[in-house]
């Protein structure tokens, strides 16, 4: 074989393994948002609105309520419900949503927005606390 075609040849076998490979990448990293979406329970394509999905996010120590996730730039919110077994054993369950595409989770209204018209995520963590009115009535105003 001369030269020429042996330098062909090679230069095909690589690109055919750099082909591999980068299959083999695609599908570790399919593989790896599948468990993250399943790992928090959403649904099978979300990372097709949000790429890159981190589990950071923890309810301990938070009281029933709608939380956004700015770990996930607030396309994420979980809902978080303490429990309290008859044995006295404590558990907080986590329930996690994500926004529709171009919408972020507005902590001080609890729902998905577009980010112009949302709180800024950064200030999410301290509107929390609107938790703290599920399950209040509110008063009814006097009119004179």
């Amino acid at each position: 074989m001369s030269k020429a075609i042996q330098a062909i040849a090679a230069k095909i076998s690589m690109e055919g393994q750099q082909k591999k490979y980068t299959q083999i990448l695609k599908n570790d990293n399919k593989r790896q948002a599948a468990d993250i979406e399943a790992q928090l329970g959403l649904p099978s394509n979300s990372t097709s609105i949000r790429a890159n999905i981190v589990d950071t996010f923890s309810c301990d120590g938070k009281i029933y309520g709608y939380y956004a996730d700015p770990d996930n730039e607030c396309q994420i919110f979980h809902i978080c419900m303490p429990d309290v077994f008859p044995d006295g054993r404590e558990e907080t369950r986590r329930w996690s949503f994500v926004c529709p595409e171009e919408t972020i989770f507005d902590q001080s209204h609890l729902v998905c927005a577009r980010p112009e018209d949302a709180l800024p995520c950064e200030e999410a963590v301290n509107f929390y606390n609107v938790n703290e009115n599920f399950g209040k009535i509110p008063e009814p105003s006097s009119s004179k």
